[in-house]
């Protein structure tokens, strides 16, 4: 966002006083997530960036009154974020304003009386179909860095049914091999540990890509675009969205699909899949921390009307 342009501490707008910056970094490291942390702190910096924008500079936290929240609230609505989205950043300032009372550097939280938005109407969750799947997969060459990058991208999320979150940043040293098979140690939500083992095409590819890096903190996914293309840096969530995107527009496919929607159409495949229990998908694929948040994910696949299983009812006589 064009407000967001420039270096300035966003603390700098909303105080002088010497003692919020620690007591800001102690609010950070409180969240073990590394994205919430991201989240939390992008949350301030966009608030202090739209403040600045308006002309507002407070000498202390103290100044900052609900209509300041109210005015930033109202912002977000005309710039299209969802009403999840902007929940979630009044609720990341809150957090801070709490911490700050907490503290005792405040008095009142002023975002406690601020309404939050209504919930969006859930969205339909969109799937990749099978038939949909292998043409992304086949549309890259691997004669090139970049293309064996983009396949080997797109191979990992149809197959591993992970988050962008966790695969963009995986390094050289994450890759291992255990009892014979290619094993991705995975630092998943919640700054949790687990390995994933790799079916056979995805472990070809990364093999192919590992001969072209040298150092074990080397990040197997780099950034192709702007200021950090060349260097050790991971692609950005932003690089693999806009991947994503002129994939499906290069094959005339539904443009609005994401990388959640090979991790759908990967535990829906599995969920439909008798034998499997959903605990053991959720302990060994989905890493979910209940089961009813995977449960989401059990819809019905798409099958010819003849397979239906209400066909099978039979009542003795």
């Amino acid at each position: 966002m064009e407000i967001l342009k420039g270096s300035e501490n966003p603390l700098a707008v909303i105080s002088t006083k010497a003692e919020i910056p620690a007591v800001f970094q102690r609010w950070l490291a409180n969240h073990v997530s590394k994205g919430t942390q991201s989240v939390y702190s992008g949350s301030l910096k966009e608030f202090a960036g739209f403040m600045a924008t308006k002309g507002f500079r407070f000498a202390h936290p103290s100044e900052i009154q609900p209509i300041h929240l109210i005015q930033y609230r109202d912002w977000l609505l005309e710039t299209e974020n969802s009403n999840k989205t902007i929940n979630r950043k009044l609720s990341a300032l809150s957090s801070l304003f709490k911490e700050l009372r907490h503290e005792q550097i405040i008095s009142v939280n002023p975002a406690e009386s601020v309404k939050r938005v209504k919930d969006d109407i859930k969205k339909i969750r969109t799937s990749f179909k099978d038939k949909e799947i292998k043409p992304i997969l086949d549309l890259y060459s691997e004669d090139t860095k970049q293309g064996l990058q983009n396949k080997t991208l797109l191979t990992l999320f149809a197959y591993s049914a992970q988050r962008v979150s966790t695969i963009r940043v995986l390094r050289v040293k994450d890759i291992k091999t255990v009892d014979g098979m290619m094993v991705l140690l995975l630092k998943v939500k919640g700054g949790k540990q687990r390995q994933l083992p790799l079916g056979h095409e995805p472990a070809r590819l990364i093999r192919k890509i590992l001969e072209f890096k040298t150092s074990p903190d080397d990040y197997l996914f780099t950034a192709q675009r702007g200021t950090h293309k060349g260097m050790n840096k991971p692609i950005s969530s932003v690089g693999v969205f806009y991947l994503i995107k002129k994939t499906l527009k290069t094959l005339g496919q539904d443009e609005t699909k994401s990388a959640h929607s090979f991790r759908r159409a990967v535990l829906t495949k599995l969920l439909n899949t008798e034998g499997i229990s959903a605990e053991k998908i959720r302990e060994e694929v989905s890493f979910h921390s209940s089961l009813d948040t995977l449960n989401i994910y059990k819809i019905p696949t798409e099958t010819k009307m003849t397979e239906n299983p209400i066909l099978g009812i039979v009542y003795s006589k």
